[in-house]
């Protein structure tokens, strides 16, 4: 029994490619938090945006902020996986693929948020008669 206990013992400190599971399993609990913050972000920061664009006259605001309800979702979840890279003791190769997924999570969010409001703004520009002959 007591050759279990050591067994356990020794797999919750070295526990998965030399990385404890307390790690792991707090990680985990971050990118969960993440994914549950995700609605909860999009719902507080549409619902206060969407306040202010409902005070303007134009529909243009109102269709950005729809259009970039997706890209705010992936802020939390672009945070959580980086704070999980800061909590993992990862190096060599695998600390440098961490760290280029984390790069391309912000990136994608990035342009993710500026695909999606460029066509609003361009419909609003195209129906509008702000040019003159």
């Amino acid at each position: 029994m007591e050759n279990f206990i050591n067994l356990i013992t020794d797999v919750w400190n070295r526990g998965f490619f030399g990385i404890d599971l307390g790690s792991i399993i707090i990680s985990l609990l971050v990118i969960l938090l993440a994914v549950l913050l995700r609605g909860f972000t999009i719902s507080i920061v549409m619902n206060s945006l969407g306040k202010l664009a409902d005070k303007t006259k134009s529909n243009v605001d109102d269709e950005i902020l729809e259009a970039l309800k997706k890209p705010i979702g992936l802020i939390p979840i672009t945070i959580a996986l980086y704070i999980c890279t800061l909590i993992l003791p990862l190096s060599g190769l695998i600390g440098d693929i961490a760290t280029n997924i984390v790069k391309s999570f912000v990136v994608f969010t990035i342009f993710s948020a500026l695909a999606n409001g460029i066509k609003p703004i361009f419909e609003a520009l195209s129906t509008s008669s702000w040019l003159t002959a």
